[in-house]
């Protein structure tokens, strides 16, 4: 049996670490890329359910142009990347090394989307 992925919560999850470990689920398990966003639509709720259903049926089914939609719908742009690394602070019970992790996501978000 197949492991399944939890579906997208808004009130948990962050899309960008989402599609991460969709990302690597999916490579993990030889999955085409062709084929993500098709596999993708079904963990979207709420505004990327939103985002997919309002994308043209080509773009939606291309895993990259959907991509990019959700990140620019969660405002995790440039931008959002940049003011998060600048105003994040430590959440409660994150430790050292797990703060300067994320702190190190952002800053590589933000330089790779600059």
């Amino acid at each position: 049996m197949r492991p399944k992925l939890p579906k997208f919560d808004e009130k948990q999850d962050d899309m960008d670490s989402y599609l991460e470990r969709f990302e690597r689920f999916a490579t993990s398990q030889g999955w085409p890329e062709e084929g993500w966003a098709i596999s993708l639509s079904p963990l979207l709720t709420g505004k990327g359910l939103q985002v997919y259903t309002s994308m043209p049926a080509a773009e939606a089914n291309d895993y990259k142009s959907l991509k990019a939609a959700l990140l620019k719908r969660y405002m995790l742009t440039e931008e959002g990347f940049r003011r998060k690394f600048r105003e994040t602070k430590p959440e409660t019970g994150e430790t050292v090394f797990q703060f300067v992790a994320r702190l190190k996501r952002y800053f590589g978000r933000w330089t790779e989307l600059a």
